[in-house]
Parts: C-alpha cells; structure tokens; sequence
C-alpha cells in the first residue's frame, strides 16, 4: 500500500493495510511526499518493507507487531523525517548512508539478563533529515 501526500489529522493513528509477502509474512510500503503519515503496525509476521519521505514526516508505531527471525526497513528520506516506536528487545542492525542528516536511537538499554532475539535491519539514505527511535515498556 503506498501513502502519497495525505495529511494526517493530529492525535490520530490509523493502522497500516501491510502487503502479503510469499512466504505468508507483510510488509509495508509507504511513500509520504509533502505530508504526513502516522501509523499502528499490527501483525504477528513482519517482514520489512520500504519507507520513502520527502519533504514531509512518517511516525510508524511497532508496539503491536511482532517478527518471528530477522526483518530489513528500507528507508530513503529527503528533508523529512522518520519516528519509529520499536520494542526494546528487538535488536538493531543499522546500515545507512547520512548526508547532512542523522539517526538517534533513545530506546533503554535492557538488563543483561534479557536477550534480544528479533533482528531489525534499517538500510537506507537520510539526506537532509532524520530518523527517531524510541522504545515502549
């Protein structure tokens, strides 16, 4: 599904329509130009997918989704801005080329008791904007 342009209204969330994938897992495909988009991913099965911004922003909420190994978030962001809220057990590979933009992961550091078993890979560029990561209890 590809979001183009839609304003959102402040103080609401929608929940993402993700595409099939072959093996029975979704993915999200969201393009936002010159707008806005916030978003709840509810699924047992995520599986990655692609994000592109330019000129606007995107808040996708990951509280409610779940990934059974490993998934990649492809984003590519042009003066705009990405916030993920991302489980605090889900590991984090990050492989991404900045130019005059930035990433900031702000999620807590979990006792080293607890094992992260979920890998997120985020690739990608970031020109002239910024990705946010928090975390939820």
């Amino acid at each position: 599904m590809g979001v183009v342009g839609k304003k959102r209204e402040r103080g609401k969330r929608e929940r993402f329509n993700l595409d099939q994938t072959e093996s029975g897992g979704e993915k999200i495909d969201s393009l936002v130009v010159m707008g806005g988009v916030s978003k709840d991913v509810i699924t047992k099965d995520f599986q990655g997918g692609d994000i592109t911004v330019a000129l606007g922003g995107t808040d996708i909420n990951f509280s409610k989704a779940d990934i059974q190994n490993s998934a990649r978030l492809d984003l590519t962001i042009v003066s705009g801005g990405v916030k993920l809220v991302l489980p605090n057990n889900w590991d984090l590979q990050i492989n991404t080329t900045n130019i005059m933009g930035g990433l900031d992961d702000k999620r807590r550091e979990l006792p080293p008791t607890e094992t992260k078993t979920k890998t997120l890979r985020i690739t990608g560029t970031i020109v002239l904007g910024g990705i946010e990561i928090t975390g939820y209890a």
